[in-house]
């Protein structure tokens, strides 16, 4: 039973209800219709704090208000309903959604930038190179790039699926990995001289440009989005492909 509390509490959560929402939602679902003092006794949270939570309740359609001898109480809407009511607002959300690319796409560009931390944030940084659908050239790689291979294949696969191309340059620590993505599909890889190694791991893809530190297990990943700095340093990988071995 309490894994199935807790399994419920969390896709609740997952489908953007904060905590207390979650704990007023199931309070009025079981008991309901109540006012909100016996909700805050229930949840044993304070009853201001549960009048906000029911109001954006209310808002997001979870339940609704009726009127009873001397108070208003709240009862929950039927889950059906609510996920149909959920299933509606993605609908309308895919009708948008050609309109939203297409305003991103004329958008005036500015440099943006970002900090990821963790080898779980470069997975979505990998999807997003896919997204993008450009050759993606990397180096300065280095052998605690280890650390996301089990990223890397499922990225290998969805990149061979969409026939985009990836040059690495690895470190010369690194070298050893060279006949494993070289026998990779849309992929070729050579090494760099033990003098050009380098200490920052440096990935481009149309406009991104993702600089990789790695500090043991800890993996930091400073994003830059700017056309103009993406292609100065395409020019420089251009120059280290001539000189690296293979």
């Amino acid at each position: 039973m309490k894994d199935n509390v807790k399994y419920i509490n969390k896709s609740l959560m997952d489908a953007g209800l904060s905590k207390i929402e979650v704990d007023s939602y199931l309070a009025i679902l079981a008991n309901g219709p109540i006012g909100a003092g016996k909700v805050s006794k229930i949840t044993q949270n304070y009853r201001a704090n549960v009048y906000q939570a029911i109001e954006r309740l209310k808002y997001k359609g979870f339940i609704s208000e009726v009127q009873g001898k001397k108070s208003k109480l709240y009862e929950a809407m039927s889950p059906t309903h609510i996920l149909e009511d959920f299933e509606s607002r993605q609908d309308s959300l895919k009708k948008i959604l050609p309109i939203l690319d297409a305003m991103k796409a004329t958008a005036i560009t500015t440099t943006s930038m970002r900090i990821i931390e963790g080898a779980n944030g470069w997975r979505h940084l990998l999807n997003e190179f896919i997204e993008i659908g450009e050759e993606r050239v990397v180096y300065g790689i280095p052998k605690q790039v280890e650390l996301l291979d089990n990223f890397l294949a499922e990225y290998h696969k969805k990149r061979a699926r969409s026939k985009i191309w990836l040059r690495h340059l690895f470190n010369n620590e690194a070298k050893e990995r060279i006949k494993k993505t070289n026998a990779l599909p849309y992929t070729r890889s050579k090494y760099l001289p033990k003098e050009l190694d380098q200490p920052v791991s440096t990935s481009i893809c149309g406009s991104i440009v993702a600089l990789t530190v790695y500090q043991g297990k800890k993996i930091t990943t400073v994003v830059i989005e700017n056309q103009i700095i993406a292609d100065a340093y395409k020019m420089y990988f251009k120059y280290l492909w001539k000189i690296a071995d293979s």
